[in-house]
């Protein structure tokens, strides 16, 4: 029993070293194998990594020969749209100073019309601002003229007035005169037998017309100092002022 033992144990044992040095040779195999595959996949990304480098190398190229020549279109298409852009800058300039050229001829040619008859205008009114001028000196001479006329002949009808004024003043003092003497003669007539009489003379008017009334008045006041009659002599007033006291005095 005790041999069984020992075998088994010893069959045991050698079967774990066996299983041992199996597992030992499978670890190094692994790790073999893992550095081999990790050498490999370096590789491979190394030669990936050269491959895309190029690629990427390449596909600048291709984009900037493809930049270079839009670049180089783009300069041509500049250049020839700043030709473009001066030739109509010339067609531009060149119409304006066509068109400003017209303008200004026009202008000078409606500034030398207004010029024009704006001359005539005034050489017309300077016409007949002298016209107006003789006209007025005309009719200044013919107004002096008449003035001095007016003037004559007023001169003459104050010199007529005053002499008829004067001759009717003599006229009333000598009707005044005749009137006292008739009236001292009547009075002295009938001096004896003649009672006195009470008079009140209405005047239609005022006295100092140096006419009829004042010859009136004369009268009646030589009867008065006869002593043939009494006087009150009332004047009514000739004036529409005095129509309303006419019948209050009557």
């Amino acid at each position: 029993m005790k041999k069984k033992a020992v075998v088994l144990a010893l069959s045991m044992a050698m079967a774990a070293s066996v299983v041992g040095c199996s597992s030992k040779k499978e670890t190094e195999k692994a790790t073999e194998a893992k550095t081999e595959a990790k050498a490999e996949t370096e590789a491979k990304t190394e030669a990936a990594a050269t491959e895309a480098e190029k690629a990427v190398d390449e596909a600048i190229s291709e984009v900037v020969e493809e930049v270079q020549e839009a670049a180089t279109e783009a300069a041509e298409t500049a250049d020839d749209t700043v030709e473009a852009i001066s030739e109509a800058a010339a067609d531009v300039l060149g119409t304006a100073e066509e068109a400003v050229s017209e303008a200004a001829a026009e202008v000078e040619e409606a500034v030398s019309e207004v010029a024009a008859d704006a001359t005539d205008v005034v050489e017309e009114a300077v016409s007949e601002a002298a016209e107006v001028e003789e006209a007025v000196s005309e009719a200044a001479a013919d107004a002096a003229d008449v003035v001095e006329e007016a003037v004559s002949e007023a001169a003459e009808v104050e010199e007529a007035v005053s002499e008829a004024a004067a001759d009717a003043e003599d006229v009333v003092e000598e009707a005044a005169s005749e009137a006292a003497d008739v009236a001292a003669a009547v009075g002295a007539a009938a001096a004896v037998d003649a009672p006195v009489r009470n008079v009140v003379f209405l005047v239609n008017g005022n006295l100092g017309d140096k006419s009829f009334f004042d010859s009136a008045e004369a009268g009646l006041e030589a009867l008065r100092d006869a002593g043939r009659i009494t006087l009150n002599t009332v004047e009514m007033g000739g004036t529409d002022a005095d129509q309303p006291k006419w019948l209050s005095t009557l």
